[in-house]
């Protein structure tokens, strides 16, 4: 394969990732946008041209994954605090119980004082 082919995909590939990172997409396509429509009047988007549709589709994909992202992070976020709570309540449980073992084993001996 040629290297110039491979470091062009490669390219290609890094400056596709900022386009679906979450949230940075949203602001890279409103950025990209921006710069296209600079010399367009107020109503920016015509529902009757495929170009503008195109850009409002990719609009609501952005915002949908970001709201997925969004949506994940909380679902994490929650299911490592319940595993951290289940952590913290099992090593309390495991305190007790070696207290109470340390207790029974201290017992007094009595050693026969009559010999």
């Amino acid at each position: 394969m040629n290297l110039k082919k491979v470091g062009y995909y490669l390219k290609k590939g890094i400056c596709y990732l900022p386009r679906i990172t979450p949230g940075v997409g949203l602001v890279s396509l409103g950025v990209r946008d921006w710069k296209t429509r600079k010399k367009k009047s107020f109503p920016y988007y015509n529902f009757r041209e495929k170009e503008d549709l195109a850009v409002i589709g990719k609009y609501i994909i952005q915002l949908g994954w970001l709201a997925f992202a969004i949506f994940k992070a909380g679902v994490t976020y929650k299911g490592a605090e319940g595993l951290i709570n289940k952590i913290n309540n099992s090593n309390h449980k495991t305190e007790k119980t070696t207290e109470k073992e340390n207790r029974l084993e201290k017992t007094i001996n009595y050693y026969d004082v009559s010999k």
